[in-house]
């Protein structure tokens, strides 16, 4: 292998930048998960796990707008996903269980109605992550470092877990054919993304990471990505808005396979 491919992957993978764009004040002491909802512009929602209220944002202003929902169970991580023949959802992963809880999004105004459940792996005791779209959901624990995944349309009330250790992520959010991640913990690459193979399982490379410093435990609790940016919420702090040297078009899967045959 040439030097040149060696310092091609590192760059990719590890040692990534960030740049603050935006720094909010939620001002939710209890809050955890984030959620931006991709079929309203410019909001995204926070949870608070001990009321299970969700507070809506505007993502120009990091002002509250006024609008919140109640559920059923204090949730940890959170995601939003939208379906085509079927009403929009949000899940919601748990602290205490194992179960991910899923609402439909109104379609009359009113607040979001539960769905359903469906139960998370098998011997797990708690969700933290929760991602789904492409016709998959997945799922993460810090807790001895295991991330899973299935397949899920919206309609299914069960599912069939795959299971793969990775790094101890806590939040996770899914953007087209990539999985942004951030731990816990106040290390290099704390921040990371994976690229998501064609069958829908993770590749556990991470294809970026860099080191997000602005909080004592660093990112410890949601992510989620517009496309663009960025966003950061540690648990019980501030809203961070990030730009990163990055792009879901910098690296797709021709180019990746490209560097990987170099070998």
């Amino acid at each position: 292998m040439s030097v040149l491919v060696l310092l091609v992957l590192a760059m990719i993978a590890f040692g990534g930048t960030y740049t603050i764009e935006e720094h909010y004040y939620p001002g939710m002491s209890d809050s955890y998960g984030i959620m931006i909802q991709d079929n309203v512009a410019d909001r995204l929602w926070i949870s608070d796990y001990w009321t299970g209220e969700f507070t809506e944002f505007d993502m120009t202003t990091g002002n509250a707008t006024g609008n919140s929902w109640g559920c059923y169970l204090g949730p940890s991580d959170v995601t939003f996903c939208e379906y085509e023949a079927i009403e929009n959802q949000y899940l919601l992963g748990h602290f205490d269980n194992n179960h991910i809880e899923i609402y439909d999004e109104s379609t009359t105004g009113a607040s979001p109605y539960l769905n359903g459940f469906i139960e998370g792996p098998s011997g797990w005791e708690k969700i933290y992550g929760v991602a789904a779209g492409n016709d998959m959901i997945y799922v993460t624990t810090p807790l001895g470092g295991i991330i899973a995944w299935a397949d899920y349309t919206g309609v299914e009330s069960s599912v069939s877990w795959t299971e793969a250790n990775v790094y101890p992520v806590v939040g996770i959010a899914l953007y087209g054919d990539y999985l942004f991640a951030c731990k816990a913990q106040q290390t290099p690459d704390n921040i990371l993304i994976y690229s998501i193979n064609p069958d829908g399982s993770v590749d556990l490379d991470p294809i970026w990471s860099c080191q997000f410093d602005e909080a004592q435990y660093g990112p410890d609790g949601s992510i989620d990505f517009d496309g663009e940016y960025i966003w950061i919420h540690p648990e019980g702090g501030d809203l961070y808005k990030l730009s990163i040297d990055w792009a879901p078009s910098a690296l797709n899967r021709a180019t990746w396979a490209s560097i990987k045959s170099a070998f």
